[in-house]
């Protein structure tokens, strides 16, 4: 059966219609999401508190400033990411969107430079890192020390503290310095600043039969 050119018409004019409102659709819902990554992006600022002190709050109040599903679900696959991979993630969509700057995003690099120094402060705090330190004499307990910060962390406000204890004149001095830097990063505790400034243990042997 022939189609007439009425009908042909009809239907290239309701295929034109329908084109036009999906682009139109999808026009608006990229438009409204880019404003959900805008408003991501500037969550830390427009709340008034900081990521660094107040995560838990900064993120709820995000989430109040979302509109789209879209929105909502790129800021919930953040969460699930460790905090270096978030900065990457919202820095990468944000410049797709040519969103610049993206406060947020540099925020999360900020805290994961500070959890990967907080972690390497850990480690030379800790006896389990140097066992037998305290057998050695002042000078090889540092060294040992500098050459541990000097070939394991790649922090740079680690090395900078391994510069510090560098420029130190006694051990005691020393022991301060790691001292300061742990309770700086949060870290409450710290052993080998302790042994550093202790006197040498002579280790016991049982002779050999």
């Amino acid at each position: 059966m022939a189609t007439s050119p009425v009908a042909v018409a009809h239907a290239a004019c309701a295929l034109g219609v329908a084109l036009l409102v999906g682009v139109m659709t999808w026009k608006l819902t990229l438009s409204t999401y880019r404003r959900d990554l805008v408003a991501i992006c500037q969550g830390e600022a427009a709340s008034g508190l900081s990521m660094r002190s107040d995560m838990a709050r900064v993120t709820e109040r995000i989430r109040g400033y979302l509109r789209t599903s879209e929105g909502n679900l790129f800021f919930s696959s953040l969460r699930d990411l460790p905090v270096d991979r978030r900065a990457e993630r919202l820095g990468a969509q944000a410049e797709a969107l040519a969103i610049r700057p993206c406060p947020l995003a540099a925020s999360y690099a900020e805290l994961a430079v500070e959890a990967e120094y907080r972690s390497d402060i850990q480690r030379v705090c800790s006896y389990v890192t140097f066992p037998g330190l305290a057998e050695l004499d002042g000078p090889r307990r540092l060294a040992t020390l500098e050459a541990w910060i000097d070939e394991v962390p790649a922090n740079p406000r680690t090395r900078e503290m391994g510069a510090w204890l560098r420029r130190t004149r006694t051990l005691s001095e020393s022991g301060s310095v790691l001292r300061d830097a742990a309770i700086e990063a949060g870290v409450w505790t710290c052993d080998v600043a302790k042994v550093l400034a202790s006197p040498r243990v002579v280790a016991c042997t049982m002779p050999v039969p």
